[in-house]
């Protein structure tokens, strides 16, 4: 579960801007709360919505997570995943190029609440811009493990005994031999997955929790490509799936079709081509039931948009809801209607189901979901940038000085919460159409 986690000098943002999952002041619904015990007591928030204007920085705040999942998970900023994704300091002002881009997170990872954060340097070589790790911190309880200067470790020598179960029987000599090794070997585009091989087990606590955060920059991109188990376990998975998407489709009336996984030959599964294709079944009435037939068809001809984009999100969606993972959506609602995606919500505030402490993070653009029936006050965030100085910040609706009976999307669609732009098509395609006629006479 995500406690928090910040983002500074990094794209939209400049300040230091906190984006929390803690619960906040106001009492209410107090029936959704993640309550977890970490060396102390923790409740925290299932949902989170996120809203702001275009260019506001909303992308931001996924891309800083989608950046630190690749670089702890892969353990260097050379990844291929990361190759396309050049890290960018505070984009509208050059002099903050050479200041460090920081990045943070906190986490709670098998009962510990994991800290860490990490800073990072541009520079050019070339005419080209690559980056640097000049700074990492890795805390377990709030118990320092160590610090990082450029290549330089020093572990807590003073504070290790606390956090035994997640570190190691050492001594001083032995720690301070520990630094000197380290600091001799770091390479400066490595982070402590890479290079602090002493403690595996705490990396592979660290990298196990990664692995349960799920980021979806885009629902057409989620491929179910299928993983390397043996052919019964995944078709056992890929019939569950199955009858999931079948009572879906049922549930939301989207249609009589049957909507299912299919393997296109038994070649692919014997060759593990490993990719299942969707198709639709569809029932052709006839008066005379012996001449009743069924036809099939890939999906994608005939479902709607809507219809195929949920049915992507139903894997991801369910595996974050059983195994207490996080879930972090760039416009979910993209052709899906409201009524779905508060569907999805509600599954996450339910602790009869969400009983492993799943969360949800999503973007969007629709009001619809300021209602505070569907969301706390503390879990609507808003994102918005300072048109002086471009800086985006992030705020909740809990900072607002509003009673509970308010009427959220009223006051929003007012402006109440963010400052919208008076945008005007109106005068640009009238002096296009001066430029025409003028052009003709």
């Amino acid at each position: 579960m995500i406690i928090n986690f910040f983002l500074e000098n990094f794209r939209m943002f400049y300040q230091r801007n906190v984006f929390s999952m803690e619960k906040g002041k106001k009492r209410e619904q107090n029936e959704k709360i993640i309550k977890v015990n970490a060396n102390q007591e923790y409740a925290l928030l299932p949902t989170k919505v996120i809203y702001g204007v275009n260019a506001s920085g909303k992308s931001s705040l996924i891309t800083a997570l989608y950046f630190l999942s690749i670089l702890i998970k892969k353990g260097t900023l050379e990844a291929d995943e990361l190759v396309n994704l050049p890290i960018y300091h505070f984009i509208h002002d050059t002099t903050k190029f050479f200041e460090p881009l920081k990045l943070g997170i906190a986490f709670i990872a098998d009962e510990a609440r994991i800290d860490y954060e990490v800073d990072m340097q541009n520079y050019e070589v070339d005419d080209t811009v690559d980056s640097k790790i000049v700074y990492e911190r890795l805390a377990i309880n709030n118990v320092e493990v160590f610090k990082r200067v450029n290549n330089k470790v020093k572990f807590n020598s003073a504070g290790y005994h606390k956090i035994r179960k997640y570190w190691f029987n050492i001594d001083a000599t032995d720690l301070n031999n520990l630094e000197r090794i380290y600091s001799e070997q770091i390479n400066d585009t490595v982070v402590f997955t890479n290079w602090f091989s002493i403690n595996g087990e705490l990396v592979s606590l660290i990298k196990k929790w990664w692995d349960k955060v799920r980021i979806i920059t885009d629902l057409d991109s989620i491929r179910y490509n299928l993983p390397s188990l043996k052919t019964e376990s995944w078709n056992k998975k890929l019939n569950y799936i199955n009858h999931i998407i079948i009572n879906l489709v049922k549930e939301a009336d989207f249609g009589p079709q049957k909507i299912e996984f299919k393997y296109n030959s038994q070649d692919e599964v014997d060759n593990n081509n490993q990719i299942a294709n969707l198709y639709s079944q569809y029932i052709v009435d006839n008066e005379d039931a012996e001449y009743r037939r069924s036809v099939q068809v890939p999906s994608e001809i005939t479902e709607s948009v809507g219809t195929l984009k949920l049915i992507k999100f139903i894997a991801p969606f369910v595996d974050t809801i059983i195994d207490g993972g996080v879930i972090v959506v760039d416009e979910l609602d993209a052709s899906l209607h409201p009524e779905v995606v508060a569907a999805i919500v509600k599954t996450f505030a339910d602790p009869e189901v969400n009983t492993k402490g799943a969360q949800l993070l999503f973007t969007t653009h629709d009001p619809v979901y300021l209602n505070h029936n569907l969301f706390r006050r503390d879990e609507i965030v808003f994102v918005e940038k300072n048109y002086d100085t471009l800086e985006s910040t992030i705020s909740t609706l809990d900072d607002f000085d509003i009673r509970g009976d308010e009427r959220y999307l009223k006051n929003y669609l007012e402006g109440k919460y963010i400052n919208f732009v008076n945008i005007d098509f109106s005068h640009i395609i009238k002096e296009y159409q001066k430029e025409i006629k003028h052009e003709k006479d």
